[in-house]
């Protein structure tokens, strides 16, 4: 069921903080529905194309070719940075 569902993300999301702690690492949280595996990071235009099974794409805005994840990792942090100088905080990159 979802509630079982959301208890067993609860749970993740706690082991991944306390992981991060542990290790000294910071941990980001970001939107649910922030496209980060579908946003170019180069020029930040969004594929609606991709599907789950697509872990390499080409950008069709600027042909920049990219790994799904590690791509998605630059969006999360360039959009953290972005926010922590909105907020003007220092940002943990």
């Amino acid at each position: 069921s979802n509630i079982v569902f959301l208890f067993r993300l609860a749970g993740i999301c706690k082991a991944v903080l306390a992981q991060g702690e542990w290790y000294g690492t910071k941990v980001v949280q970001i939107g649910r529905f922030v496209p980060s595996t579908k946003t170019c990071s180069t020029s930040d235009a969004v594929n609606h194309r991709l599907s789950l099974k697509d872990r390499v794409w080409i950008c069709p805005s600027c042909k920049t070719i990219h790994d799904r994840d590690i791509n998605a990792a630059i969006v999360i942090n360039v959009t953290h940075f972005i926010l922590s100088l909105i907020s003007h905080k220092v940002p943990l990159i």
